[in-house]
């Protein structure tokens, strides 16, 4: 760090203080540095809660289910999403109370493992991998959900970040930053 002018900043954790937990102790370790002090001055943490849905988006959410792919439980996608008009309220009452419960039902966390063949010999059994098959219904628990927690980090994160957000990809953030001749380029969206 010295041929770029910054001194290291690596605060000792006392040995009185023995954190098991790595993150805690990285915690610990770096909660005075300078850049979380900056963070804590411009963030203003906001407590996420999940609210309630109503059909329309249970109903959206159906729509999105893929039947081509597998999927587990008792109910196939594409019943699920032939008769959605008919189950809608239902599942949103079900959603709502789970929500309310601040619980994820057993039911809707039982899998099929289905083995799948990864390499070409089939016969031995170290090329084969589990596949979790998670029932339609499940999916659609969690897409709803999903949608709540995806809106909320929309809001809390930074738009130049684009790790793990739909839309975004590895490449979204070498264009933010490319380099013309010798010089750098950043370019903020």
């Amino acid at each position: 760090m010295n041929n770029v002018d910054i001194d290291p900043y690596f605060k000792e954790v006392p040995d009185q203080l023995i954190i098991e937990e790595m993150v805690l102790r990285a915690m610990e370790k770096y909660k005075d540095h300078p850049s979380i002090r900056v963070i804590k001055q411009h963030v203003h943490v906001n407590t996420f809660k999940f609210s309630h849905v109503n059909p329309t988006e249970v109903m959206k959410q159906i729509d999105l289910l893929d039947n081509k792919k597998s999927s587990g439980g008792n109910i196939p996608t594409d019943i699920l999403k032939g008769t959605k008009e008919l189950i809608c309220p239902y599942l949103t009452d079900s959603i709502n109370s789970e929500i309310y419960d601040c619980k994820f039902s057993d039911e809707m966390k039982v899998a099929e493992l289905i083995p799948v063949c990864k390499n070409n010999d089939s016969d031995l059994k170290e090329n084969y991998r589990p596949i979790s098959v998670l029932p339609a219904v499940s999916k659609n628990y969690e897409r709803v959900l999903k949608d709540q927690i995806s809106r909320y980090f929309h809001e809390v994160l930074s738009n130049i970040l684009c790790g793990f957000r739909a839309g975004y990809s590895t490449q979204h953030a070498l264009v933010r930053c490319s380099k013309i001749g010798d010089v750098w380029i950043a370019t903020v969206w």
